[in-house]
């Protein structure tokens, strides 16, 4: 049987390993700290630079080239944050 904690990490590589082509993704997150986003959907976690927004179960989209990216908030007008990197939880 295969655990969360595996599946995870399996589903946030297989994020990073085929974004190769800037890749989107729909995700629905809050805000967890400070450049700190958790992903509802997956479970990973988005870490972002300089990103200001109060995200509460916010559906945003994540535009990801495997090294970094930026997270796009839907709510929010002209709220793109960019994105360092992705951990699995």
């Amino acid at each position: 049987m295969i655990s969360n904690r595996t599946l995870t990490a399996a589903l946030a590589l297989a994020i990073a390993a085929t974004a190769a082509a800037s890749d989107y993704y729909k995700v629905n997150v809050s805000r967890k700290d400070k450049d700190l986003y958790l992903d509802h959907n997956s479970g990973v976690y988005i870490v972002t630079e300089y990103c200001y927004v109060y995200a509460a179960w916010d559906d945003a989209l994540l535009k990801w080239d495997g090294y970094s990216g930026k997270l796009h908030f839907d709510e929010v007008v002209n709220s793109t944050c960019d994105v360092k990197k992705l951990i699995s939880k």
